[in-house]
């Protein structure tokens, strides 16, 4: 029965007609990677899939996660973190029924790079993204690998202190990381690889 019906038959008497208007409707916001950012309707029940259709889908450059930003009823804020892969997956769990006022977050994916220089057969930039993130080994296979000159017990990253702004020099054995004696190094955006 429709709202306008259900006042009708409560609240009026003698034949009178009652229309219903709706003022304002409840929005969401959807921010980053999606087709079309901005604020959008909630008509009835809305889950996070049926948002994220609207604004024309997800982008290339999005990250796995999906962040919504929503208000508790006692002032704080809370987030609830979504994997793209489990929404996309069909896992119902996942696509949230959506409250007014949700800020629906999509970060984008930035592209990063690392320099690989020396002993390689192709040195040159690699870039990866950074929720990927690249390892030493990942980098100098990226640029061909080593060549047959190369030293590579010496291998050296350079990377900048992003606090003092000063250069750090990391020495790397390649050929204990080849043989799994110690752990693959995380790469960072901008290091500089050496391979002498």
């Amino acid at each position: 029965m429709k709202l306008a019906a259900i006042l009708e038959e409560k609240y009026t008497t003698g034949g009178a007609h009652v229309t219903v208007f709706i003022k304002e409707f409840q929005k969401v916001a959807v921010i980053g990677a999606v087709a079309r950012p901005g604020l959008y309707e909630l008509a009835g029940p809305t889950t996070l899939l049926m948002i994220i259709a609207q604004t024309g889908g997800v982008t290339t450059q999005a990250r796995n996660e999906i962040y919504i930003h929503r208000q508790l009823p006692d002032g704080k804020q809370t987030i609830i973190t979504v994997s793209l892969e489990d929404l996309s997956g069909g896992k119902q769990e996942f696509n949230i029924e959506l409250k007014p006022k949700d800020v629906i977050s999509v970060p984008v994916d930035q592209t990063q790079s690392v320099f690989v220089y020396g002993e390689v057969k192709t040195p040159g930039a690699i870039t990866f993204l950074s929720s990927k993130r690249i390892t030493i080994l990942q980098a100098i296979a990226q640029a061909g690998g080593p060549t047959e000159w190369a030293k590579t017990s010496k291998v050296t990253i350079r990377r900048k202190n992003k606090q003092t702004g000063k250069e750090m020099v990391i020495r790397v054995n390649l050929k204990r990381l080849i043989n799994g004696k110690t752990a693959d190094l995380m790469l960072e955006d901008g290091d500089v690889v050496i391979v002498p």
